[in-house]
């Protein structure tokens, strides 16, 4: 694979980084915090997004192509807009952790559950945090009243 411009970038990959329209093609992003990051017209392409935090990350036209999402944490997500999001991806072994994600409307097809991992997201939340897991269910409960239009 083509060497990613992944280095450029290390110093952002923090709560919050903007990488709107970055080249991450075939960047090793393995267990990266990119929650609240702004991946809006990213090219993921092959990108290696196994174990990655995308905790309300914004993702409308990122290309998401073969990208490995593994293990990765996608709560609290609107993935309608991101490009090339296939079900194959979000079934993947370790499979993704889903809770509240609205999913494109071909990732219908098989079915789906966007919510698949909300009994585990607490745990996850809590011991990547260092949150009481009381408050990491709030958080979850919180997020689960939201309704994707």
């Amino acid at each position: 694979p083509p060497r990613s411009t992944l280095f450029p970038y290390t110093t952002l990959f923090r709560s919050g980084a903007d990488l709107s329209g970055a080249d991450l093609r075939y960047a090793n992003l393995s267990g990266v915090n990119l929650r609240y990051a702004n991946l809006r017209g990213a090219d993921l392409r092959y990108a290696n997004l196994s174990g990655a935090d995308l905790n309300c990350t914004l993702l409308s036209d990122a290309n998401l192509s073969d990208a490995n999402l593994s293990g990765a944490l996608l709560f609290f997500i609107n993935s309608r807009d991101a490009l090339n999001l296939e079900p194959l991806q979000l079934e993947a072994k370790p499979s993704p952790f889903l809770c509240n994600v609205a999913l494109p409307t071909y990732a219908h097809q098989p079915a789906v559950n966007p919510n698949r991992d909300c009994d585990r997201i607490p745990h996850l939340l809590s011991d990547r945090y260092d949150i009481s897991l009381e408050e990491a269910q709030g958080i979850v409960d919180e997020a689960r009243q939201y309704r994707w239009d």
